[in-house]
């Protein structure tokens, strides 16, 4: 068991548990079909993960010389058995993609929507564990990723034209999107020693994605009305506040280039997703902290089961 955990990377699945639940809340208010948030939810998760298997499949010769602890290099997991949970889980989250649209009205004559979204994340998927990951574009396919992700968990919203969406949601989606594919620049060479011109590139990546994430009090009424009488600033202020942990992370590493604290920095940088998506439940539903509360907590989980099973 532990070793499936270990290649599916458990511990990061709860960022896109959180990812899903912010995006959906941002644009809902509220949970208003739990059917389509729960087959949203699914197919996030499924997608992901099987986006880390993939990864590990078509990693094999490297990992064999670079890890050959990882459960396929070692023979804890048969060649065959990913295989089949790598393409099953894909086909099955955009299966729960398209189906998401079927469970609601209140996505309008855009009902198939999330599953066009859903078939994107899952080609963007299998594009970057095939061959981009190894080109200068890897990081930007991986930040794609995660901005496909946001953008399903939102789809479900009724709009004059099929590609409207709210602009909180494509802050929220492009913002986090720059700052994964800065997080991913970033652990390009987690296994040896890093250049420090390198990982600094990737720092000013960071930091730009949490520029156009903090937009988000600035471009949408409905962002800025929740606000209350709060100043617009507020909002960039408490995400640089959360960003100041990550950022200040990366320049350690940027001093001191070790393996260690090159993977320490990626380790906060994705778990600070999680925060920062509870700040988005929080400014979605400010007269309810109990989705902001719930999102915050799944940071034990992924905390506890990082201790055994490592994020990257």
């Amino acid at each position: 068991m532990l070793a499936y955990l270990r290649l599916f990377r458990i511990a990061n699945v709860f960022t896109v548990i959180a990812d899903t639940t912010a995006a959906y809340l941002l644009v809902h208010q509220g949970i208003d079909s739990w059917p389509a948030f729960v087959l949203l939810l699914l197919a996030g998760c499924l997608i992901y993960t099987a986006g880390m298997v993939l990864n590990d499949l078509f990693d094999l010769e490297q990992d064999r010389e670079e890890r050959p602890e990882r459960p396929l290099p070692s023979g804890a997991i048969s060649l065959s058995s990913a295989r089949a949970l790598g393409f099953g889980f894909l086909v099955a989250g955009t299966g729960f993609a398209i189906a998401a649209g079927f469970v609601t009205e209140s996505v309008g004559a855009f009902w198939w929507r999330p599953g066009a979204l859903g078939i994107v994340l899952a080609a963007a998927v299998l594009l970057y564990d095939r061959g981009l990951k190894r080109t200068v574009l890897g990081p930007i396919a991986m930040g794609s990723c995660r901005t496909f992700n946001l953008l399903l968990a939102g789809s479900l919203v009724a709009s004059e034209h099929w590609y409207d969406f709210r602009p909180a949601l494509l802050a929220f989606a492009f913002g986090i999107g720059i700052y994964i594919a800065g997080i991913t620049w970033f652990a390009r060479t987690e296994a040896k020693e890093s250049s420090s011109s390198s990982l600094a590139g990737a720092t000013f990546v960071v930091v730009l994605g949490l520029v156009v994430f903090s937009l988000a009090s600035f471009t949408d009424p409905i962002w800025q009305a929740n606000l209350q009488a709060r100043s617009p600033w507020f909002w960039p202020g408490l995400v640089g506040l959360v960003g100041v942990s990550v950022v200040r992370r990366c320049i350690n590493a940027i001093n001191s280039p070790s393996p260690q604290m090159v993977q320490l920095a990626v380790k906060v940088g994705i778990l600070a997703l999680i925060v920062f998506d509870a700040a988005v439940c929080m400014f979605a539903l400010p007269g309810e902290l109990f989705y902001a509360l719930f999102v915050l907590t799944l940071l034990a989980p992924s905390l506890w089961l990082g201790r055994w099973i490592r994020a990257t």
